[in-house]
């Protein structure tokens, strides 16, 4: 056997081992940048809150309230593929409010309506709306519904800039995560899970 072939057929077959791998290492980190990363605090969260009790529900601090109900709800999604708003919303009416105005507070801290309306939590608008109005946010739901009148939104504008600041002023008037969590004291039997799904 000719020498120069056998190197050649080796180095083609190295050729196609290398671009395989290529094209599965890209993809895995594709997978991986899709997925949101789980800081030490919510893993923590999470197995503490697995499973939602009475006694864990009265025992979370204030501070801790909200978020422990979201740690929860996390814990119900598939961890290949994650799906609150499948998975969330036929839970509880208390769970569907909570989670859809925690989501929706929490992204128009960081950004506008354009980056809202661009990702994945856009489909929680109108559940973020109705949990607004659940939990008393009034003010709130008002700005909701008239961002929703303006659907779909494309690129930044003046008018949904102005909506954003609405929103936001609204949100410190009526503190919408602290009526969360005066909801969920209120109406504890709506974020418990129930005995027989405990380990």
């Amino acid at each position: 056997m000719n020498l120069t072939a056998f190197l050649g057929i080796q180095t083609d077959r190295n050729l196609y081992i290398l671009i395989i791998l290529a094209v599965v290492v890209g993809a895995a980190l594709l997978l991986m940048k899709d997925k949101p990363a789980r800081d030490g605090r919510s893993r923590m969260l999470g197995e503490k809150y697995r499973v939602m009790t009475p006694e864990l529900l009265a025992a979370a601090s204030d501070e801790e309230l909200v978020d422990a109900v979201i740690a929860n709800l996390h814990e119900k999604l598939n961890p290949r593929r994650p799906d609150p708003y499948k998975d969330i919303p036929p839970l509880s009416p208390g769970r569907s409010a909570v989670y859809s105005v925690w989501l929706l507070c929490h992204e128009l801290e960081q950004d506008g309506w354009e980056r809202f309306y661009a990702g994945p939590s856009a489909v929680f608008d109108e559940l973020a709306r109705d949990g607004l109005r659940l939990i008393g946010a009034e003010r709130c739901a008002a700005v909701v519904d008239e961002v929703l009148a303006r659907r779909p939104v494309h690129g930044e504008s003046e008018e949904m800039a102005q909506l954003h600041a609405d929103f936001l002023e609204a949100a410190e008037e009526e503190q919408p995560l602290a009526l969360c969590r005066a909801y969920i004291r209120t109406n504890p039997e709506e974020f418990c899970d129930e005995a027989e799904k405990e380990e």
